[in-house]
């Protein structure tokens, strides 16, 4: 029983070293291929063969119109927020939609539309509707 346990053990523990090896060799491959990649993609940007270009902005026509209505508004702004999140510039937010930067610039900072049109909360009720 004990020399059986030791036989199959033995073998797993040859296995296992096999497997391993084989592994540590393909690992290294890579790691060759990827400092290969490396050198490859350094030596293309340098002779500048390589630009790296961002897609075209594409925009739903109904966007684009200069409507001022609120829901219009939040959509405008909801979609220059998102395009700024991924990493576009206002400048090229404002082209793509053929506005101003300007106009981006002041979203980002509103926010929502709806929240900048809103009222404050009176603390009392103005003196006409005070009961006396």
């Amino acid at each position: 029983m004990n020399n059986a346990f030791q036989i199959t053990t033995a073998y797993r523990i040859d296995q296992l070293e096999k497997r391993l090896a084989s592994l540590e060799s393909s690992l290294s491959l890579l790691g060759q291929r990827v400092t290969s990649m490396d050198k490859v993609t350094d030596r293309l940007v340098k002779q500048g063969d390589v630009k790296a270009e961002r897609p075209k902005i594409e925009i739903a026509p109904d966007l684009l119109n200069r409507s001022r209505k609120k829901a219009k508004v939040a959509e405008r702004y909801g979609v220059w927020r998102g395009l700024s999140l991924a990493g576009y510039s206002p400048k090229e937010i404002a082209e793509a939609f053929n506005c101003d930067d300007g106009s981006v610039h002041h979203a980002m900072r509103q926010g929502s539309p709806g929240r900048a049109g809103r009222r404050r909360q009176q603390s009392h009720p103005p003196p006409w509707r005070r009961p006396r």
